[in-house]
């Protein structure tokens, strides 16, 4: 009886560790598409914006600091417009923002326009593994929990 309590014991634990292992780390379910990307271990970008926005000093900003990284190091990573009403963890109301998608990694949440570019280094070298600095931490968006 020792011996099976044990075994229990065992089962559990690493049952509990194969559904974690399993579980995704984006707060909502991905259309089939971005999911595909998500799985191949492919960072992703995921923003929104209203198109009344395009004439403002912010999207412009945001626009050439997001361009900037796109030719820099965010050249391997999937960039797409999305709507505020596809993701449920989203605050009521917010029509700018910027998700952070990366496989094994927290999903990340600016909201707003991005108009620093140390927010997308210090994504980049969170994705990619690497020491944050201070100014990393600083700049980093918003972890956001997995609501599936």
């Amino acid at each position: 009886m020792k011996y099976l309590k044990t075994f229990l014991l065992f089962a559990f634990i690493g049952l509990t560790a194969c559904v974690q292992a399993g579980t995704k780390n984006y707060p909502v379910t991905l259309s089939s598409n971005f999911e595909k990307i998500y799985d191949s271990g492919q960072s992703l970008v995921l923003y929104s914006y209203e198109d009344d926005s395009l004439s403002s000093e912010a999207y412009a900003d945001w626009d050439a600091y997001l361009n900037d990284f796109k030719k820099g190091h965010g050249k391997s990573y999937f960039y797409s417009k999305v709507t505020n009403n596809e993701f449920e963890s989203i605050p009521s109301g917010t029509s700018e923002f910027t998700l952070f998608l990366k496989k094994g990694h927290p999903t990340l949440l600016y909201d707003g326009f991005i108009v620093e570019p140390q927010v997308y280094t210090a994504v980049h070298r969170k994705f990619s593994k690497e020491t944050l600095t201070n100014v990393d931490n600083a700049f980093m968006p918003n972890e956001i929990s997995n609501i599936k």
